[in-house]
This record gives structure tokens, sequence and C-alpha cells, in this order.
């Protein structure tokens, strides 16, 4: 009961973390983006009775990997939903599917969480992981991917403000199917998992050499958050070494509201904007974005998966896509277009309200076979795969997620390492 109320308190700071960043950061930084304050009293006290009531349903779930997955989206995409309605004034019906969404993926979380609770007293035998012939693999196909990448697109990125540019001279690249999954397996699976594994076993001198490979990859296109995770990694495989899964995501949370007040104060005191630029692209302009998708595809043509697994079947109705005409319509003055999105927008975009109701069971499923695949990893292991996928999640389809965009690489992995870690040991 302690633990929940300090939960419950862990999510309101958080909330009135994030709305400061939208009002005094976000609203000002890129208002050239109309992303303005368009402050609306009911709906943002409004927003914070739902709020408070959705966060007392997260608590409620009883498994603890469910919980964390929940947790993990529901802060990086859920608390901008809510927080947005109210500080951009957006219209009631979107807010309504919004909320539509989180009641049925966090009531399907807790309907599975009591019919799979634990014995009393059971408990999970863990595979301590060492290096193998898959992670020795892993490493010389990532640091042979990389070579490949780099000679055919170069280093782009020589400093922050070469971020930009590296980022626009890519997007005008046609690159081909392979080139693109080699780019996000690199950069998002195989080098994570393998830093994740080298720093969890305490091979420094190997994560060393990871983290070489992967600032070449980040240098290719200039894709922050592919830097991001190494930061999630360190801190998830330190906090989870003393705390359970629940106590790691109360430790996030503070953690996330810190830097949220850092980069405002950076942000008044000097006008810096790196942090603060980070931070809104990771937990607020997800959110956001939904509510850019519902309004064009609530006045548009829906895709039925024609951008996603269908497009070799189907032509979408779209040129240029939907998720560059969506940007270019809500952030004209971007200095890239491409509004890419995932979770309700995608849903929404794809099937309109069939797709809000269907896809959360979907959502779950994917969640019970992570579970599955994560049975005999330790709590850092899991806890880094499940906060990278979900991650992904947010901002990529689902089904790109699914097949391309790293959960079925992620099992793969997951799979293979378990059963040659066995297979060694016998």
């Amino acid at each position: 009961m302690k633990n929940n109320k300090f939960t419950l308190f862990c999510f309101i700071i958080y909330k009135i973390a994030l709305d400061m960043l939208f009002c005094y950061g976000t609203s000002v930084q890129y208002a050239y983006l109309n992303r303005i304050l368009e402050f609306n009293a009911i709906k943002y006290w409004a927003g914070w009775i739902i709020y408070i009531i959705l966060v007392l349903l997260i608590i409620s779930i009883k498994n603890d990997d469910i919980k964390f997955m929940i947790k993990s989206i529901f802060i990086l995409s859920g608390v901008s939903n809510i927080s947005i309605f109210g500080l951009r004034n957006y219209n009631t019906k979107y807010f309504i599917f919004v909320l539509i969404f989180w009641i049925i993926l966090i009531g399907l979380c807790i309907f599975y969480s009591n019919i799979k609770r634990k014995k009393e007293g059971e408990k999970e035998k863990t595979v301590f992981l060492s290096g193998n012939h898959l992670n020795s693999f892993l490493l010389v196909m990532g640091i042979i991917i990389t070579i490949y990448l780099v000679k055919k697109f170069g280093l782009n990125v020589s400093s922050f403000t070469s971020l930009y540019q590296a980022r626009e001279k890519f997007r005008t690249i046609q690159l081909s199917t392979i080139d693109s999954y080699l780019l996000s397996w690199n950069a998002t699976v195989i080098f994570p998992w393998l830093f994740l594994i080298s720093l969890n076993t305490k091979k420094y001198i190997r994560c060393i050499l990871i983290l070489v490979f992967a600032l070449m990859m980040f240098a290719i296109n200039g894709m922050k958050t592919w830097l991001v995770l190494y930061a999630i990694i360190i801190a998830l495989v330190f906090i989870t070494k003393k705390h359970d899964l629940n106590k790691s995501m109360n430790i996030i949370t503070l953690g996330l509201t810190s830097l949220i007040i850092i980069s405002l104060f950076a942000f008044k005191i000097d006008g810096q904007y790196n942090m603060l630029g980070m931070l809104d692209r990771s937990i607020i302009l997800p959110g956001e974005i939904n509510y850019y998708y519902l309004d064009f595809f609530s006045k548009h043509e829906f895709l039925y998966l024609r951008e996603s697994i269908f497009k070799v079947f189907a032509t979408s109705p779209y040129i240029p896509k939907s998720s560059v005409q969506i940007s270019m319509i809500n952030m004209s003055n971007a200095y890239y277009h491409n509004a890419t999105n995932g979770l309700i927008g995608d849903y929404y975009g794809n099937f309109g309200i069939f797709g809000i109701i269907i896809y959360p069971f979907m959502i779950i499923a994917t969640y019970i076979v992570l579970i599955k695949s994560t049975k005999g990893y330790d709590i850092a292991v899991k806890s880094v795969i499940f906060f990278i996928l979900m991650w992904l999640l947010i901002n990529t389809s689902f089904f790109t997620w699914l097949m391309t965009g790293g959960y079925l690489l992620y099992l793969l992995v997951l799979y293979l390492n378990k059963k040659i870690y066995i297979k060694l040991k016998k």
C-alpha cells in the first residue's frame, strides 16, 4: 500500500513537470512549428481527474512484467495524450478515442495479471548470462554491417550543429529495403543487446568497443534516440541491480522528472535546448502526434495497412505518404517532414475507431509472448528489453514494429541466447 502511494506521487509530479515542459519549454522553443499553448481550464482539470483514475488502475495490475511495460508506454505517450488535450485544446471527440484505447489496454493488463498471478513464494529460476557463440557472432556481424553502412553513406555528423543537416541529407536518400533494415536492426537491436549483456556481465572493454561502433551508427544519420538507448541501458542495469521492477520504474519516473526540471532551468538561464528538445521528442511529441493523426484521418481515407505490411500489394492513397502530409499540415516550418507515429494515431489511421478497439488486444498478446520469451532472464535484461521495445512501439506502426521494427528480432535473439546457454551448460 505504501509503495502504491509512492508510485501515485511519482506519476503526479511527473505530469506536473511534463506540463511545465510544454508550457515553458516546448511552446516557446517550437512556437514556429505551431506547437503553441492553447490552455483550456475545463479540459485540463478533467484530464487530471482521468489521469489519476488511469494511474490508480495501472497501480492495481498484479503482474510486475505487465505493469512495467504498460507504465513504460504510458510515461512515454499516455501522459502527454492527457496533458496535450487541455494544453492544446484539442477536440473532445479525439480525447474520447484516446481514452477508449487506454481503458481497454489497461483493462486487459489487469485481467491478464489477475488470471496469471504467481503462487505465493514462487521464484523464477534466473539464467546468468555470459558471453557465448551467438553474442560473438552478433558482434562480428554488427561491426561488418557498420563498416558497410559507413562506407556507403558516410559519417555525416561531426557536431550537434550538423545533426539537422545530416537528417536532411539522409532524408533525400532512397534507401533499399535491406539497407533500411540493417540500419534499424544494428542500431536498435544488435548493439544495444550486446551492450546490455556486456554491461550486465561486467565486460567493460567490450562495452567500450560496442559504444565506438554505436557512435559510428549515430554519425551516419544523426538519430539521437539511438544514443539515448545506451543511457537508458546503463541506468536500468544500475537501478535493477538493487531494486525490483516496480521500484525501478518509480526511480525512472523521478529521474525523468529531474531531467525535465534541469532542462527547463538550462533553457531559461542560457537558452540551451538540446536536452529540452530530446525530452520533448521522447515524451511529449509522440503523444501530440496522435492528435495530428486523429484529426487528419477523421477527414481523410483510412490506410488499411497500405503504408505498412500491405504496401507490396496495394498503393497508398497518399502521395507523398500520409506521415509526410500530416507533418506538413501541422508543422509546416519543420526542417524534417515525417510525423512517424505509433499507438493511437497508427491504429486510428488504419482502421478508425475499430483499430483503437482491436489493437489493445494485439498489444497484450505481444506482452504475453515477450514475458514468456524473457522467462529465466534476470531483471536487468528484462527491464531493458521491455523498455526499448515499448519506446520503439510508440514511434512506429504496430506491424512494422512487430515484423521488422525489432520485436521479432529481439524474440529470436532471446530464444537463441537461452538455447545456447542451456546447451553449453549441459
